[in-house]
């Protein structure tokens, strides 16, 4: 598995981002790149923007637009996820 092909890199780097996202779509309809970025301390938009695309492949997330202007909503499995 590699970045290339849309899997998560490192082992538990989902799992332990599923409980902060949990809560912020809790309080929250959209996430936007910049909530990500404040949420997990990411500090670059293209760096956020790679690790929004790998959750929305893996179906934690799903995403609404594009570029600047792209949301992301709880995906399937990130309600799933709690039962895993």
């Amino acid at each position: 598995m590699s970045e290339r092909d849309g899997s998560i890199p490192a082992p538990g780097t989902v799992e332990t981002r599923l409980p902060a996202l949990r809560t912020f779509f809790g309080a929250n309809p959209v996430l936007k790149n910049a909530d990500y970025r404040r949420l997990f301390s990411v500090e670059s938009r293209s760096g956020a923007s790679r690790e929004l695309g790998r959750l929305v492949r893996q179906g934690f997330l799903l995403a609404e637009g594009e570029r600047r202007g792209a949301r992301y909503r709880a995906g399937p499995r990130l309600g799933a996820a709690a039962k895993e």
